[in-house]
């Protein structure tokens, strides 16, 4: 949840950076873009990472089904 939460404060900010900046010079504006958009970056990259471990566990679960069987439910009749 903390990474989409960031992501939407980075989004949010880079929108609002884009509207506050009137000058044609770089300045503190410009230097807060892209610390923004390196933490964006920097984020992403989790996001692949973590997806990327939750389908190696769900594959790992698809092949070797003994390893974790599935739950089995009794019927309360």
């Amino acid at each position: 949840m903390s990474i989409l939460t960031g992501m939407l404060l980075i989004s949010a900010g880079c929108l609002a950076l884009l509207i506050v900046d009137r000058t044609k010079s770089i300045g503190d504006i410009g230097w807060l873009a892209e610390s923004l958009l390196a933490l964006g970056v920097a984020r992403s990259i989790r996001l692949v990472w973590l997806f990327n471990i939750l389908i190696n566990v769900s594959d790992r679960d698809a092949v070797e089904p003994e390893r974790s069987p599935a739950l089995q439910f009794r019927n309360r009749t």
